[in-house]
């Protein structure tokens, strides 16, 4: 979990990459310590990078009630499905008065919303998946505290809302033994691969063994 974090060193970057290859989860909580150009060159890359969305301004003045934004159901994704239309739990209460504003331009489908804060301001997507290899990525444009002085800590939604997506990224490594039809196996193995033997589900046993080499 990346909560309200300015930025990352280089290697510190690599290494949430390398997990989220392995079949990690990683939440990323923005606020307002997050360095959007940084963000945006160094982990979202257009696209490319892990960032599941791309950090296109705040929204929103601390202070501004009236001009607040709330979650709006249905809440779909798996994460914040709990909250159903969102008045589970007092979520529909929770108020913002600043968050970030989130784009997924330059990724097309692989980055998507899964729920959404309406404002006098306009919609905005609350929460942004992208599944990155075995791993999933999930970021949200609100922190999970009282930064900017949102209620969202006084509320019966708040310790659900800060455990159901981290429950859900946790079970990614799960998803990974569910394969679909021609995907690769993909499991890690230590010293010779010919001391393995993988069993079909006809029960044939079949030594693994390295390609040969070109």
């Amino acid at each position: 979990v990346l909560h309200d974090v300015r930025r990352l060193t280089a290697e510190q970057a690599d290494a949430v990459g390398e997990y989220l290859a392995s079949g990690g989860g990683v939440l990323v909580a923005l606020g307002e310590r997050a360095d959007a150009e940084w963000y945006n060159a160094a982990l979202y890359r257009g696209g490319t990078g892990w960032l599941a969305a791309r950090l296109d301004g705040l929204e929103g003045e601390e202070g501004k009630w009236k001009e607040s934004a709330r979650p709006e159901g249905p809440l779909t994704h798996p994460a914040l499905s709990a909250f159903g239309d969102a008045t589970l739990g007092g979520l529909a209460d929770a108020r913002f008065c600043r968050w970030w504003k989130l784009t997924t331009a330059g990724m097309g489908a692989a980055g998507a919303p899964g729920g959404f804060l309406t404002s006098p301001r306009g919609k905005f997507p609350l929460l942004v998946e992208r599944p990155l290899e075995a791993g999933r990525a999930v970021v949200l444009a609100v922190p999970l505290d009282g930064s900017w002085g949102s209620n969202l800590p006084e509320l019966p939604c708040f310790v659900p809302l800060a455990h159901e997506p981290v429950s859900y990224l946790a079970g990614a490594r799960g998803a990974e033994r569910n394969l679909t039809a021609g995907q690769p196996i993909r499991f890690p193995i230590e010293g010779d691969p010919s001391e393995y033997a993988l069993t079909t589900p006809d029960g044939e046993e079949r030594r693994l063994a390295l390609p040969p080499a070109e």
